[in-house]
């Protein structure tokens, strides 16, 4: 397991407010936050950085989720990245659960507060997935 001394998050949602409040409720010295707001953002982004996890809303206009994931699974650099999938209905989870490509997955349901979605990227921080957070 490696150690490194901060966590790259991509935050992937169609409103850049939404993901400005996702940056205030995780903010945290050892995180950096990108950004990205289609399935091509995301894959532009996850080819030139080196990202720890993703934060995904379900909505985007050019690709559907499970798509977007199955090609970044499919990847060498992207296939280990754990994904925190946002949901507006309960219902759909079960569906995406049983479609995901093999890996790690958090599904939250909207209305996401603070402490759901802080518990949830701690989660994946404290795991060993890919990597493990040194604070100082």
């Amino acid at each position: 397991m490696k150690t490194r001394k901060e966590s790259k998050i991509l935050i992937v949602h169609q409103r850049p407010q939404f993901m400005l409040a996702l940056e205030g409720a995780l903010k945290k010295p050892h995180r950096i936050f990108l950004n990205a707001t289609s399935a091509l953002e995301t894959l532009s982004m996850t080819s030139i950085d080196d990202v720890d996890l993703i934060i995904l809303d379900t909505q985007m206009d050019d690709a559907d989720v499970i798509s977007l994931t199955g090609i970044l699974k499919l990847q060498d650099k992207t296939k280990n990245i754990p994904y925190i999938i946002l949901n507006e209905t309960p219902s759909i989870i079960e569906h995406y659960f049983k479609s995901w490509p093999e890996g790690s997955v958090d599904f939250l349901v909207y209305p996401i507060d603070g402490s759901k979605i802080e518990n949830s990227v701690s989660k994946f921080e404290q795991s060993n997935f890919t990597w493990k957070v040194k604070v100082k």
